[in-house]
């Protein structure tokens, strides 16, 4: 058996593959209020095509949403 190289990838989108119209909003079923809208604008700073669009690491990890927990229970007090 003769295996070859993969066709290289140029990244030309040719959009030959539907993709669903999924928005955050509608797949996530189990968060309510508030504290679905922290969920969403959470995943939204980490789910950008574009590496420069994308929050860092230490951003992410200090979100509010992320730490939510932590600052009701008083451990983490947030900065005003």
């Amino acid at each position: 058996m003769v295996r070859t190289a993969a066709p290289l990838f140029l990244c030309n989108w040719k959009n030959l593959v539907p993709i669903p119209e999924n928005s955050l909003e509608h797949m996530d079923q189990r968060l309510e209020g508030s504290e679905k809208a922290q969920f969403i604008a959470f995943m939204r700073k980490m789910l950008h095509w574009d590496p420069e669009d994308r929050q860092d690491s230490e951003s992410i990890y200090w979100d509010e949403w992320f730490l939510a927990d932590l600052i009701e229970s008083g451990e983490i007090v947030r900065g005003g």
